[in-house]
C-alpha cells in the first residue's frame, strides 16, 4: 500500500487536529473545594495567523492563545456571565484575573505542544 493510500483510507480523526487535553489547575482546586479542570485545544494555523494579526506583543498574544483554545465544561472565555463575573468587557480580560502568572505560562506551553510548535513536530530524514 503507498503512503498517499494509507492517508486516502485514514479515518477523519485520526487525522484530526482538534485533540485537547485537559489541565488541572490546583490552586483553583483547592480554592474552590471541587476539581478545577480545563480542556485545552490546539490552535489551527488560521487561529495563529489571526493572533499575530491582532496581537500587540507576546502578552497579548498569550492571552488571546488562551482565550481561543481553552474550555471549561465546553464554554470559552468569552460568555458574557464569565466576563461579567470579572467584571470585564472582553475574554482576554478574563485569562489575568483567573489565572495566575505561572498557570497562564503553563498553560500556554501546553497549547504551543499540542498545536505542534516544537522541534519534534518535524523530523529530517536522510535518504540515500
Amino acid at each position: 500500500m503507498s503512503l498517499i493510500d494509507t492517508l486516502l483510507s485514514a479515518n477523519d480523526e485520526q487525522l484530526s487536529l482538534k485533540k485537547g487535553i485537559v489541565l488541572e489547575i490546583p490552586r483553583l482546586t483547592a480554592e474552590l473545594g471541587e476539581e478545577f479542570n480545563i480542556e485545552v485545544l490546539p490552535l489551527t494555523d488560521s487561529q495563529v495567523e489571526y493572533l499575530v494579526e491582532i496581537c500587540k506583543n507576546q502578552n497579548d498574544f498569550r492571552c488571546n492563545a488562551l482565550v481561543e483554545s481553552i474550555r471549561i465544561d465546553g464554554e470559552k472565555l468569552s460568555r458574557k456571565d464569565i466576563m461579567d463575573k470579572f467584571g470585564v468587557y472582553s475574554a482576554k480580560e478574563v485569562v489575568p484575573k483567573l489565572f495566575d502568572a505561572g498557570e497562564i505560562r503553563g498553560i500556554y506551553d501546553y497549547i504551543n505542544k499540542i498545536s505542534g510548535f516544537s522541534i519534534e513536530a518535524v523530523k529530517e530524514v536522510k535518504k540515500n
